[in-house]
Parts: C-alpha cells; sequence; structure tokens
C-alpha cells in the first residue's frame, strides 16, 4: 500500500512538472488581452487592445477599478441579439461599470468601430457607461449609477463608430449615465441604430462632434434623449413623457415615414423639448412623401392656465418652462386637423423663435391658451390658417411672417392670414379669460381671397401693431361675432399702424362697428403706396416702436415683418 501512493505521488509530480515546463515554454495566459480575441464576462483588470478583429458575446462589463482599452483601427463585432424559448431578448452589451474605464484611441482616418454582422439596426444593444456623477433620485430606487462626483473621470472616447445598435428609444447605441466632466467624448458617430443614437442621463459630461447616420425614433421618451447631427427616421407618434427632455443639435433631420398611425412628436405636460438649430444649420422635419399633410407635426402641452379645461394641458404655471425651440423647420405637416406646430397652454419661460411652417396641409401655428412668446415665425405653402389663437391665450408675438402662393397648394375654407378666437365653451358661452395677445410687426402676403386676410372671433381681445397686408382681394378684417366687435368698439381689441394693399372690402358679419373702423386712424394706410415687396421682403416707415410698451419686443421704427437690410429667413427657410 504504502509503495502504491509512493508511485501514485511520483506521477502527479512528474505531471505537475512537465505542465510547469510547458508553461515556462508558452506564453503565459495574460488577463490584459482577451482571450481568443474575444470579450465577454467580467473585466476585472485593466486590458489592453491592439488594433486587431475582436468579437463580443453576450454582456461585457468593464468592473469598478478597471479599464478597457482599445487602439485606432480595431474592430469589434458583437454577437446578435438572442431571443430564449420565453420571448426575452437578450443583447449584447459592453458596460463600463461605475468606477471603470473607456479609452478609445481612434483617429480621423482609423476610428474604432463597434458593429454586428447581421448589418441590421437594432441587431445589439450597444455602449452604457456608468460614472460616479450627481443624480437625482428621489425614488431611492438602487441605480447602477450616481455618486457625489461631478468631475468623474469614466474615460476617454476619440473617433468611435457604432453600427446596428439600440434596441429602440428606450436604448441608444452610445449611453452616457452621470457620467463626469472630466471623462472626454468627442468625435463619436452612429450608424443605422434602431434607437436614437445617444442618451444623455443626468450627466455633466459634455460630448462634442456626435453625428448619426439613418437611425430611428419612436414610442414613448421617458427619460433624457439627445438626437446629435445626422439623419433620423420616425414613424408613428413620439411622445416625451413628464420629466424627460428631448434635445436636439443643430444640422439632424428628421425624417417621418408614413405608417399605419399618424405621426406626430407630441411633448407631454411636464416633459421638454429642446431643439438647438442655428441659422446655417437649423433642425428640420421633413416626410418621406413630400406632400402637404402627410404627418401630424410637433406639439407642445404646457402647464400655464387654458381657459378650456383639458387632460392633455392646461395648469397654474404661467411660466411653465416647456423648452427651448430656436431654427426649426417643419415640413409636410398638418394632418387632417393638426396644426404643424401646436403649443397649448405652454408658459413664458419657453422659448419659440426662427421656426418655419413649410407646406403644411392644414393650419400652421396654433396658440391655445397658455402665455408663452413667439418670434420669427414663417408660414408659407399653408393650405389653411397662417396663425391662429385661442382659449386664452395671453403670449407676445413679433416678426410674423405668412407668405402664400395658391397656386401651390390645396387650400381648405379657413385659408386666412391670422384667425383670434377668445375662447367659448360647447354652449357658446364665453370662457374667461378671454385671449388677449400682444403683436407687432407682422406680413401677411396671402395671394387667396377665400376667407379674412385677418378674422377676429368669439370676443378675442388684442393688441396689434405694426402690419403689412397684402394680396386678399375679397375680404380684408372679418368680425364674427358681437363679443369681437364690442371689443373693437371698446379698445380691448385695438389694430393700428397697419399698410394694406390689394385687399377686399372689411366684412363685419352683419356686425355693426364704427363707420371705417380700420382705417379712422391717420396710421392706418389702406392701398399704400409706400408697400413694395420683393416677395415677403420688404416693410413700410412710420411704425410705433413697441419695445416701449413691453421690454420682450425688439425695437422697430417699421412696419411689416421682414425688414430689407435685416433678412431673417435668409440661410435656414426654404
Amino acid at each position: 500500500m504504502k509503495n502504491n501512493n509512493i508511485l501514485k505521488f511520483t506521477f502527479v509530480a512528474i505531471v505537475f512538472s512537465l505542465i510547469m515546463s510547458a508553461c515556462e515554454e508558452d506564453e503565459a495566459f495574460d488577463f490584459s488581452k482577451p482571450f481568443n480575441n474575444t470579450l465577454t464576462g467580467d473585466i476585472i483588470a485593466d486590458m489592453h487592445l491592439v488594433e486587431g478583429d475582436y468579437q463580443m458575446k453576450s454582456v461585457t462589463r468593464v468592473k469598478d477599478g478597471a479599464t478597457l482599452t482599445i487602439e485606432a483601427g480595431s474592430i469589434i463585432t458583437a454577437s446578435e441579439k438572442i431571443i430564449d424559448d420565453n420571448g426575452t431578448v437578450h443583447y449584447t452589451n459592453l458596460i463600463i461599470e461605475r468606477g471603470g474605464k473607456l479609452v478609445i484611441n481612434g483617429t480621423s482616418d482609423k476610428p474604432v468601430t463597434f458593429t454586428c454582422a447581421n448589418e441590421e439596426a437594432g441587431s445589439w444593444g450597444g455602449i452604457i457607461i456608468n460614472g460616479k456623477a450627481p443624480v437625482d433620485n428621489a425614488t431611492g430606487e438602487e441605480l447602477e449609477y450616481g455618486g457625489d462626483m461631478a468631475d468623474d473621470n469614466s474615460g476617454m472616447i476619440k473617433h468611435l463608430k457604432i453600427e446596428y445598435a439600440g434596441e429602440s428609444s428606450e436604448m441608444f447605441a452610445l449611453t452616457m449615465n452621470a457620467v463626469g466632466s472630466e471623462t472626454v467624448i468627442e468625435n463619436v458617430q452612429v450608424m443605422n441604430s434602431l434607437g436614437t443614437g445617444f442618451g444623455l442621463n443626468e450627466s455633466t459630461v459634455v460630448p462634442s462632434n456626435l453625428s448619426v447616420i439613418g437611425s430611428y425614433i419612436g414610442g414613448n421618451i421617458t427619460k433624457d434623449m439627445y438626437l446629435a447631427t445626422g439623419s433620423y427616421f420616425m414613424q408613428g407618434s413620439v411622445n416625451v413623457k413628464e420629466g424627460a427632455t428631448l434635445t436636439i443639435h443643430a444640422g439632424a433631420v428628421i425624417t417621418v415615414i408614413k405608417g399605419e398611425w399618424p405621426a406626430s412628436l407630441i411633448i407631454e405636460k411636464g416633459g421638454k423639448l429642446n431643439v438647438n438649430g442655428t441659422q446655417t444649420n437649423p433642425i428640420v422635419f421633413t416626410s418621406a412623401e413630400q406632400e402637404a399633410g402627410s404627418w401630424g407635426g410637433i406639439v407642445l402641452n404646457g402647464m400655464a392656465p387654458v381657459s378650456k379645461v383639458h387632460n392633455a394641458y392646461g395648469g397654474d404655471d404661467e411660466s411653465d418652462n416647456s423648452g427651448s425651440i430656436q431654427y426649426l423647420r417643419i415640413e409636410y405637416a398638418g394632418l387632417d386637423t393638426e396644426n404643424a406646430f401646436a403649443a397649448n397652454a405652454v408658459g413664458s419661460e419657453t422659448i419659440i423663435e426662427n421656426v418655419e411652417v413649410y407646406y403644411c396641409g392644414r393650419s400652421a401655428f396654433g396658440f391655445t391658451g397658455g402665455t408663452v412668446n413667439a418670434r420669427y415665425l414663417m408660414a408659407s405653402g399653408v393650405g389653411n390658417t397662417m396663425f391662429k389663437w385661442d382659449f386664452g391665450w395671453q403670449g407676445k408675438g413679433q416678426f410674423w411672417l405668412g407668405y402664400r402662393n395658391s397656386a401651390d397648394v390645396t387650400l381648405g375654407e379657413w385659408a386666412g392670414g391670422i384667425v383670434g378666437d377668445g375662447g367659448l365653451d360647447d354652449n357658446g358661452e364665453a370662457i374667461l379669460p378671454l385671449s388677449n395677445p400682444t403683436l407687432s410687426n407682422i406680413t401677411i402676403v396671402n395671394n387667396d381671397d377665400t376667407y379674412g386676410i385677418v378674422s377676429f372671433r368669439y370676443g378675442t381681445k388684442g393688441l396689434l401693431r405694426n402690419l403689412v397686408l397684402v394680396d386678399n382681394p375679397k375680404k380684408g378684417f372679418q368680425v364674427w361675432d358681437d363679443l369681437a366687435a364690442g371689443n373693437i368698439n371698446s379698445g380691448l381689441l385695438d389694430i393700428d399702424y397697419a399698410s394694406t394693399m390689394n385687399l377686399g372690402n372689411h366684412g363685419y358679419n352683419g356686425i355693426v362697428l364704427p363707420e371705417n373702423r380700420f382705417e379712422a386712424s391717420e396710421n392706418f394706410i389702406q392701398d399704400d403706396a409706400e408697400i413694395s415687396l420683393n416677395g415677403f421682403v420688404g416693410t413700410t416707415a412710420n411704425g410705433t416702436d413697441m419695445s416701449l410698451v413691453d421690454a420682450w419686443f425688439e425695437s422697430t421704427n417699421y412696419k411689416g415683418a421682414v425688414a430689407s437690410d435685416n433678412n431673417w429667413t435668409e440661410g435656414w427657410t426654404k
């Protein structure tokens, strides 16, 4: 028995010696490199990927204290999503856990590429970076990200390309959760993603040079989303839910694809839309069909007061902030009864500037209640009303331009320039507060005569100044009811400093007004010989400076919206 034990021990010793000899002759296993060029599971120590081709299978996690470094020219091919027997979808993701780092050293000519052999949008999940920046965790739930380091450093990403990733509007090709300001993220391109490309959630990092090509947005947006410069497709309604913000970077183009259900972008009460376009790089919402009325439009639902109660919008916050919209063009919208751009109960802290509605099936701009102000608006090729308000809108407007060539668009029965409503209930009774906007520097070139160039209904109030109104040969101003007429007679609806040309008679719908009410002022000039428009560009003299009445208005001394020496439509409108 003793001899057998000695033999066994001798055998084990020989085997161990052989193994150790082999290990000395061959390269020992190196945890800093992926085994068989494959990323999978947990990375617990620093790992370095030299230029080459790699595979990534299932979920790969860079753990706290570890850094994954990838050199220029590397291509990482992710495994396609798997659907198990229960119908659950399992996505391949690269997750940088809180305290881990991702360093991507791509260059402009040799970027690092994450792709999928399937080459279909949504084939794999994407890259998720969880940092240590502060978060607002009101629910107290345990999060995989967040901390107290606003200057958290989760790595450096330069010249990265991500292809065929994303699941939906809830899964991004690159997600940044609580990523801090010391992290560098620049020159990242997302291609053919089923999601929107980039998710920036409670992060202090400032990414730069992000771009997207051919990605899709749709469904509900429940957390902050960032659309970088690039091209997107939208099908069906997209709803930005309460507490979420959709931010769109300059140069983004969103093309609406006609589907089973009408498409609209709807900002729900408590949500926000930030459109950060520029004069040389506007944001464009358009339609693949390029026909007026191909899709609904953009709807902002705020929490400011509105005279008629509605479940979707309204509240008591006059300074409600539903976002910031600058340099936006909306093309081929206005399906059925929808406005191409609707501001419902939107408050005064919301910014709306430099927005064009181009070739719209129905009305262009609609203000329902609220206190929001808007300047530099353009409605061109509109099938119905260019500008309308109702149900207690109390805001201000300046530099509004409406231009229509009736030969280029199918006109509806309300194809006028402005329709101002006070607000009535279902029984025809006035609802307080009645609309009472203050407007200045408006040009309407209607090129049609089916409806009044400016119409007042249902007891609206208002102050309108510095108007240029031309080419509505059968109808001029229209007053539709005693409530509106009473406000005109009492001065609560006051129109002055206007120049008109080629307008029809002012129709009062049987309402008694003082004779020549609209022409009584010496500042209201009918058939003004000074009107000389180059298309829609041009103003007339002797306007009034509304900045002396309200500091929100920009100082002008002319009538009309677009001065020849300050054509604000150049560079971003059609």
